[in-house]
C-alpha cells in the first residue's frame, strides 16, 4: 500500500473508469473510505442529530461479532444501493461508480482478501478514519 494520502488522493479523485487496486491493502483503505462516506449519509437519513444510526454498528457488524471482509462486502458494500433506496437517499452518481469498483474489485481481489484478513482490516480502518481528511482538502481547494 501506498502512503495514505496517495491512496485518500486515488480513491477520491481518480475517475471510476480508471480505478484499480494492486493489493488488498489498497482495496480495504477504498472500501473503508466509501463506507464513511456512505455512513455520514446514512445517519443523516436515520434521523441526524435526532437520534441517526451508526451503519457500521447498525448493518455491518451484529451484537458481539468480529469486523471481517467478509462483512464489510455482504453487508456494507455490496448493499450501499437496497440501503439507499430503503432509505430514499440520493447517492451521487460518482459515489455509485466507485463503490461499484470496489464491489467488482472485491470479487478479483476475494482470495487474496481472505488470505490476507487482518491487512484488510487495518487497511480498512485507515480508510474509515482518514476520509474526513479527503473532505477538508477538497474544501481547502474549492
Amino acid at each position: 500500500m501506498g502512503d495514505w494520502r496517495e491512496m485518500l488522493k486515488k480513491i477520491a479523485t481518480v475517475p471510476p473508469a480508471e480505478l484499480s487496486f494492486g493489493d488488498v491493502e489498497e482495496l480495504g483503505f477504498a472500501a473503508g473510505y466509501l463506507v464513511h462516506l456512505f455512513a455520514r449519509w446514512y445517519w443523516a437519513a436515520t434521523g441526524g442529530k435526532k437520534g441517526g444510526k451508526d451503519f457500521v454498528k447498525h448493518r455491518i457488524m451484529t451484537f458481539g461479532s468480529n469486523l471481517t471482509p467478509e462483512m464489510i462486502w455482504k453487508k456494507g458494500v455490496s448493499r450501499f444501493q437496497e440501503y439507499a433506496l430503503k432509505l430514499n437517499m440520493g447517492l451521487p452518481d460518482d459515489f455509485r461508480r466507485r463503490a461499484g469498483v470496489v464491489e467488482s474489485e472485491y470479487r478479483r481481489l476475494r482470495e487474496q482478501v481472505m488470505s490476507s484478513k487482518d491487512e484488510f482490516i487495518g487497511a480498512f480502518w485507515s480508510g474509515y478514519m482518514l476520509a474526513s481528511e479527503a473532505k477538508d482538502e477538497q474544501n481547502k481547494q474549492n
